[in-house]
């Protein structure tokens, strides 16, 4: 049994004995009735799900001699973003034995000047296995723990996710012209296209195994409502006509999340792909991202917190690490020794919202964590 749309999205139904005109004109055996069915159902769904993960190791194990020889191999890729002209695009080389988490936290993200540990994402084979509903449970690739806020719209699409540190590259990808999706943001589904272009034995002498080629145009602000809507904001942006529509529009985009403290703010046909290559290599050399959703609380609109934006405060941060991309460091706030940051730009960077709580009364569990960290203290160099 398949759920219906309406069941997916949490409506109440006629099947449920409730009608729409009355909520509390309830059946109650008809109530019990759907909810041993929706118990069935899930059974069912769980079932499904473990047949898929068993078939996906199935079929990576009996086609090991096909994809193994390609782990040591360099890839170049072309890296674009689906249904948008001009084409926004990057081309990346990567080794085959780089696993999907890698290669979307510490490549896709940054070379399209996205915010790491925001949001999260999906890998899906291509072409796609057809679904007689968007309902119907699908089998992709993407980080099983990540607590980013848009990863509860994956069951709303029919995602079964397979955990993305456990395959690489090489398990997808192995000759020009094979390709891969990846859906970045699961609440607004920035749709992107990654098609291998070439395949060598090892990068070019004196070349990195990753590396940033080349790209045109700029990655699309956070938060704009995925390709299509991005799509038809970006012809209302360039026009330039002073409307009303037009500077909403400009409004969303320069104070998205990674174009907010940009130099110019979003600049559609600009891109530099040196920023882009020292932001690939900062990834490359930082752990990779607890997907926590760390960064999601520093994100603000208008200067006024979102009811449902969880708020800054001391336990929202573990101990020793930064409170903007969740690095583990030394520095900390001079004043209330309890917030870290990697580097001065990071503390200026929060300081906003960490101004509120910064030096307040805390309560005695604050009090012991904080005690807890100044007895390993180290000499603040942020005053």
């Amino acid at each position: 049994t398949r759920m219906s749309s309406k069941d997916a999205i949490g409506y109440a139904s006629d099947e449920d004995g409730v009608k729409y005109e009355d909520q509390g004109d309830v059946n109650p055996m008809s109530v019990m009735t759907n909810f041993y069915a929706k118990q069935a159902q899930w059974k069912e769904a769980e079932a499904k799900q473990k047949k898929l993960f068993d078939g996906v190791k199935k079929r990576f194990q009996d086609n090991e001699a096909t994809w193994k020889p390609f782990v040591k191999k360099s890839f170049v890729v072309k890296f674009s973003l689906m249904g948008v002209t001009p084409l926004i695009w990057r081309r990346l080389r990567v080794p085959g034995s780089v696993t999907l988490r890698s290669l979307a936290d510490k490549v896709l993200i940054p070379s399209m000047g996205y915010v790491r540990n925001y949001h999260g994402y999906v890998f899906e084979e291509l072409p796609s296995p057809p679904k007689k509903s968007q309902y119907e449970f699908g089998l992709v690739y993407g980080p099983t723990k990540s607590q980013a806020i848009d990863m509860m719209q994956a069951g709303m699409y029919g995602y079964d996710i397979f955990d993305d540190t456990q395959v690489c590259l090489a398990q997808f990808l192995r000759k020009p012209g094979d390709k891969i999706r990846w859906t970045y943001d699961l609440g607004d589904n920035w749709a992107h296209k990654i098609v291998v272009e070439s395949v060598e034995d090892e990068p070019p002498k004196d070349q990195p195994e990753f590396a940033v080629l080349a790209g045109e145009r700029a990655g699309p602000p956070e938060d704009c409502r995925g390709n299509w809507n991005f799509a038809d904001d970006l012809k209302i942006y360039c026009s330039n006509k002073k409307t009303k529509e037009f500077h909403k529009i400009s409004d969303s985009f320069n104070n998205s999340m990674n174009y907010r403290d940009k130099k110019g703010g979003f600049r559609p046909e600009f891109f530099d792909l040196k920023e882009a290559q020292v932001r690939v290599f900062n990834a490359l050399n930082s752990k990779t991202s607890a997907m926590d959703d760390s960064n999601f609380h520093h994100h603000f609109f208008d200067g006024i917190t979102p009811a449902h934006v969880p708020q800054p405060d001391l336990q929202t941060r573990k101990p020793n690490t930064c409170r903007i991309c969740g690095v583990k460091c030394k520095l900390r706030c001079g004043k209330c020794q309890f917030a870290f940051y990697c580097s001065r730009e990071h503390q200026t960077q929060d300081w906003k919202q960490h101004k509120l709580i910064c030096g307040k009364e805390v309560t005695t569990e604050e009090e012991e964590d904080r005690s807890i960290m100044l007895n390993t203290r180290v000499v603040s160099e942020i005053d």
